[in-house]
């Protein structure tokens, strides 16, 4: 699987020192977005991720991007999620995934729409 890392926070630190360690073939950090471009590309360095965003939009559009994991701030979760689904991406994201259950369910019909 083909990752991009939406923001480049503590967690999103966690997330990317893991896949560093696991089988290339199953998992490759592909590419990484944050607000800066500068936040992006230190993150990027310091993972060896090929390639960086200085937009969360940017990130979704890459076409070598498989899935994305979320990491900004809970009140940004569910409207990142549906970028990054209507993009055609899969989705981890952190928890809370939303704010309320009306999002939670609406993420989740538009997921399975999605396919």
């Amino acid at each position: 699987m083909k990752w991009g890392i939406l923001a480049t926070g503590t967690i999103a630190k966690k997330f990317a020192a893991t896949v560093c360690q696991m089988d290339p073939s199953e998992a490759v950090l592909t590419a990484v977005g944050s607000r800066t471009s500068e936040s992006a590309r230190a993150f990027a360095e310091a993972y060896g991720i090929p390639r960086y965003y200085g937009s969360y939009e940017d990130l979704a559009k890459d076409p070598e991007v498989e899935a994305i994991y979320i990491s900004t701030p809970n009140h940004m979760h569910y409207e990142n999620c549906m970028m990054c689904l209507e993009a055609g991406k899969h989705v981890l994201c952190e928890k809370a995934f939303t704010v309320n259950a009306r999002q939670a369910a609406e993420a989740l019909r538009y997921a399975k729409e999605q396919g």
